[in-house]
This record gives structure tokens, sequence and C-alpha cells, in this order.
């Protein structure tokens, strides 16, 4: 089978995938419109195609004025579809992500009319609602672009849901979609292959002199890193055998290294996943994670059928409570570390990559179907991702003030829009 793959990297889930299909027997053409700075295997060996497409996007980027912008991005859209256009022809199944398009989504409709099989994957802010989203609210923001971003961000699902575009998301980024999606927080993500000789022993370290934890944030406001740095500060003043490490702007090789001499990993302290990028990276080398989340068990239980991915978390509020009870707790940190050695094949990339195809290609009138299957309409998670939850309430709620409900852009019988209209009502009913 050949597989075309564009039009990014994403915390490595694309190097496995590909290594999993070529591992599998099956062609896999990558392409981007620039490279990854962290340096992932699916980018090491770029073409000469590929080495021109990232020219011509750096000559767009780089442009100092309007004048020459315009035609360098007329050019760079030449080169995407002289460059990129033929090998998704040519493709059996084509993945994409970033919700991405060679030419505003008229490739896409001429491939869909040509009969192929489109699978769009999103992982966070390409589909997470701006006013959700701690990217665009944290720690200041503007109400006029985030309509901006919402409309957009809307716009482009429902043209990709719209031309038959199969969908993968988690649950907790759904709202702008109107059909169901194949829910990648129970397929999960892969896991990367190991720095050779870090896997240790589940009893290693149990007895160290020091507690080594690992905190890699690619933003330190949105992870929390302030207020991660403020909890170990304050668990080092009672507890002597803390060694807190701090890495960021490094490439892949140099965290998964990073992540092999750790006790623990503290992800981040408002996420709306369980096992994101860094946390499988931690669990290749068998370390545990904890994650920072105002996302329920319950909720999380009802959006994934009761799927429970192998880490730890806390509410933000508990975060000290809870690195210090996995410190003293070395049995529990042990249990994980033997579950994640346990998980470890299913995840990697061979058998990964086998069990994606099967769902992708897999009909109504197959065993297990349904169960990949996740209706957004249900979605009712709100705290988003990247900002406390007091803040999301308060930009939701004087979003919605200025704007209005419609100006959400949630599809009509949205679980979430119930929910934020109640939101609205209790306010107005306190003031």
């Amino acid at each position: 089978m050949k597989i075309f793959i564009g039009f990014s990297e994403v915390a490595g889930f694309y190097s496995i995938l590909s290594q999993g299909f070529v591992d599998s027997g099956h062609t896999v053409h990558f392409r981007s419109f620039g490279p990854n700075p962290f340096s992932y295997s699916i980018e090491s060996h770029p073409s000469k195609t590929q080495r021109f497409l990232w020219f011509s996007n750096m000559l767009y980027q780089k442009s100092p004025n309007i004048f020459l912008k315009i035609p360098a991005y007329l050019f760079h859209l030449f080169v995407r579809v002289i460059a990129v256009f033929p090998l998704m022809l040519k493709s059996d199944l084509i993945i994409l992500n970033y919700s991405g398009t060679l030419l505003f989504y008229l490739d896409i409709l001429v491939l869909r009319l040509l009969g192929k099989r489109i699978i769009y994957i999103f992982h966070g802010s390409d589909a997470r609602a701006p006013y959700f989203n701690g990217k665009y609210i944290y720690p200041s923001f503007s109400l006029d672009r985030l309509r901006r971003l919402t409309y957009v961000a809307s716009l482009r699902i429902r043209i990709i849901q719209g031309l038959g575009c199969i969908c993968m998301a988690p649950p907790a980024i759904s709202h702008f979609f109107s059909k169901p999606i194949l829910n990648l927080s129970i397929i999960g993500l892969p896991w990367p292959q190991p720095v050779k000789d870090t896997l240790r022993n589940s009893t290693d370290n149990l007895l160290a002199k020091s507690f080594t934890i690992l905190h890699a944030p690619s933003n330190n406001i949105n992870k929390g890193t302030s207020q991660i740095r403020a909890a170990i500060r304050q668990l080092s003043d009672s507890t002597t055998n803390i060694k807190y490490v701090e890495i960021s702007g490094q490439s892949n090789s140099a965290v998964l290294e990073a992540i092999s001499k750790a006790d623990l990993v503290i992800d981040e302290l408002w996420s709306d996943a369980r096992l994101a990028g860094l946390g499988c990276e931690a669990a290749t080398c068998q370390v545990p994670t904890l994650i920072g989340t105002n996302y329920t068990d319950q909720e999380w239980s009802e959006d994934t059928n009761n799927t429970f991915p192998l880490v730890f978390t806390t509410p933000p509020e508990k975060l000290v409570e809870s690195i210090s009870n996995l410190i003293s707790s070395p049995l529990e940190l042990s249990n994980l570390k033997n579950q994640l050695a346990s998980a470890y094949h299913m995840y990697q990339p061979e058998e990964y990559a086998t069990r994606m195809l099967n769902i992708f290609f897999s009909s109504p009138y197959q065993l297990n179907y349904e169960t990949f299957w996740y209706d957004p309409l249900k979605c009712r998670y709100l705290f988003g991702w990247g900002a406390p939850r007091e803040t999301v309430i308060s930009v939701i709620v004087d979003y919605v003030n200025k704007y209005g409900l419609k100006s959400l852009c949630l599809p009509q019988g949205s679980r979430t829009l119930d929910q934020i209209k109640c939101i609205m009502s209790s306010k107005s009913n306190h003031t």
C-alpha cells in the first residue's frame, strides 16, 4: 500500500507511525512545509523535493514586505502543488494533520471525488476551541482575535467533515465537530523506540539517595512551569532528596536521554489529555508521568469507555500533595513501571501502525467498530488546555457577553453549548 503523510511532524507521532508502516511492508511518502525544530527521524534525510519545498516556504516567511510576500506566497503554493499533489494522487491512503491543505481544500475536494481515503488527525490546538485554549488566552488575550480564530478553526473543521474525510481527535478537543470522529484517546499514541541501554529494571533507583524529577516544557506559560517550580521548591524545604531537572528547546534524542535518567516526569499542569507526547516518550523508557488536569476521571471514563492510560494524574491545586505521595510510594511507582513494560509492545511502531490501518479500513459491520468512534456532540469538557480553569471560564463569560452564543460556533445539539448556557445563566443570576 502507498501511504502519504503531511504536512508536519507532531511530537514524533508521524516518525513512529511512518516507521511502523514501513516495517509492515508499506511505502510511505512524507512531506512538510517546514523542518521541525526538534530533529525527529522522519525529516532526518530530506529529499531534494522536500528541501525545495522548505526553501519556497522560507522565501515566503522571510519576505520583508507585502510586495515581496504576495509573489513569494504564490510561488510557494505552486511548488506545493507540483511537488506534493502527484504523490497524493498515487497514494491509497492519505493522512493529514493541522487541517492541512495544499490549495484551500480544492486539492482535498479533487482527491475525494477520485475516491481517495483521507484521514485527518487532530492533536490539540488545530481543533481545540480558541476560547478554551491557553495558547491564546493566558496570560493575556484579545476577544476580537479569539473571535477570528474561532471562526477560522470551526470553518476548517466543517469543510473537512463536509468533504467526507475521516477525522480522528481526542474527545476533549472535539467541540467544533458535528459528525462522529475516531477517538484518539482510546486508540492512544505510539511510543518511540527508547534510547539504547536506557530501559531500567522496575526496582532501579527506588533506594537511591536522590529522586530525580524531570520537566521538559515546550512552552513555560501554558505548561505551568512556574507553578511546577514553586511546587518543587515547597517540597524541597521538607524533602532533601529531590533532584529537579528542567530542559527545553532540546532535540528529541536529548529529551529521551534526560527522561531515561529520571524517576518521575511532570508533563504539564492544565492538560486536556492523559498520555500526550512527552508522556509517551517517558512510557517507552518505563518512567512514570504525572499530569495536572481539570479533566475529571468521570469525564474521561465517559469519553473513552473506561480506557485509562498508564499515567498518574492530579488536580492542579493538589500538585504538591501528589508529588509528595509519589515520592513516598516506591511500590506505586514500581507497579506503574511494570505496567508500562507490559504494555510496551502494543505501542511500538509496527504493532501500532497495523492497528491504525485496521481501524482506518474497518466498516460498520466489523467487530468493535463502534468502540473507536465518539459522538462529539456529547463532549462536556469545558476547561481547555494551558490555563487555570477560572481563567478559561472568565474568558468564556466575557466572550459570550460581547459576541453572543452564536459566536462560539458550536454545532446544534452540542452538550458543551448547553453547559455554557448554564454558566451564563448562573453568572447573570449572581449580578
